[in-house]
């Protein structure tokens, strides 16, 4: 791993892991600036055994499976029926010609049990990075009342604040998934919010940095990994932001 520096930040990601999460999972692995605690998978994108491989085969990717474990959790919303988004991230999440089957044991604890656990264990020193749907992290408010207090900072990417929504024209997925769990989370824990408009005006990839990972797709595994996993929703979002779903699915991710 990336040697850590004295001033890193403690986390757990939870994800909902296709071929988008799978960057901002190498992303902290890599970083001098996080410690990667572990990850903790939940219901979102595809369907959650695939997004358990695809969370291990991207920590094997980034050279770390041996040292962040991933907890199993939530399989699917709180209170609402789950559905998938295949058609924009492929079949099994990773651009649909990528489907991993790491050997790799996932952790004992349910991913919820182990942010509260770990909470507990060292109080102010961790922070919860959350990149997919909130149940896991509203089960673990239900565990720990004193959750907010236990935790440094919480970081939540979704939601659609004044801006047209990426899965319906008022809601972006990961809010539109467990929209009862987001509001478990934003109502009950400080949290710093990364929306979908956010995401649009200063995260998002143009032509000239697509080409720049393109040509150095050679000489470096990440970048070949990237241009892999990502062909296939590269491909959806030459459409408009927002389309009608097709019938049974959702209309865009993260």
């Amino acid at each position: 791993m990336t040697e850590q520096s004295g001033d890193s930040r403690r986390v757990i990601l939870d994800t909902d892991t296709a071929g988008d999460d799978t960057q901002a999972i190498l992303l902290a692995a890599r970083s001098s600036r996080i410690d990667l605690d572990s990850l903790t998978v939940v219901a979102g994108n595809v369907a959650f055994d695939d997004e358990v491989k695809n969370a291990k085969h991207t920590l094997e990717v980034a050279g770390v499976a041996d040292e962040v474990p991933v907890h199993e959790g939530a399989r699917g919303p709180l209170v609402k029926d789950h559905e998938t988004v295949e058609h924009v991230h492929g079949k099994g999440g990773l651009g649909g010609n990528v489907f991993p089957d790491p050997d790799i044991p996932s952790a004992d604890a349910h991913a919820a049990s182990h942010i509260v656990e770990t909470a507990r264990e060292s109080p102010g020193e961790l922070s919860l990075l959350c990149i997919g749907p909130l149940t896991n992290v509203a089960l673990a408010c239900r565990l720990e009342p004193d959750l907010n207090e236990l935790l440094d900072e919480i970081w939540v990417m979704g939601g659609a604040v004044n801006t047209i929504g990426n899965d319906t024209p008022s809601a972006e997925y990961n809010f539109w998934v467990d929209p009862d769990a987001a509001k478990v989370v934003v109502d009950e824990l400080d949290a710093t919010l990364v929306d979908w408009g956010l995401c649009q005006r200063q995260a998002r990839l143009e032509g000239p940095q697509l080409e720049a990972i393109g040509a150095a797709a050679d000489e470096s595994r990440f970048a070949e990994f990237f241009l892999q996993v990502s062909e296939r929703v590269r491909e959806f979002t030459r459409n408009p932001r927002w389309m009608p779903r097709p019938q049974g699915t959702s209309g865009a991710s993260e």
